[in-house]
């Protein structure tokens, strides 16, 4: 597949990897990485386009180490 990376950074939410399969099926490569610091994701997430974030923190050396990345997503999930 030759469409852009998107790399999601961080999840502790139970995965069935229908994020990698939406990701894939809009045409773009999904790499779930799985990181607990920016250190991480600057070595596992290099050469992505943008990050789905949920808890890591994305500092400034991140942006700066990590290009083209160029937007970053998060989110938050709530129980009930």
């Amino acid at each position: 597949m030759s469409g852009a990376l998107v790399a999601i950074t961080d999840s502790d939410l139970p995965s069935n990897h229908i994020e990698e399969e939406l990701l894939e099926g809009a045409g773009l490569r999904a790499l779930r990485a799985d990181c607990t610091t920016g250190d991480e994701v600057i070595e596992r997430c290099n050469g992505a386009e943008a990050l789905i974030v949920q808890w890591v923190p994305i500092g400034e050396q991140c942006w700066m180490r990590c290009p083209p990345c160029a937007s970053s997503a998060g989110w938050a999930s709530a129980t009930t």
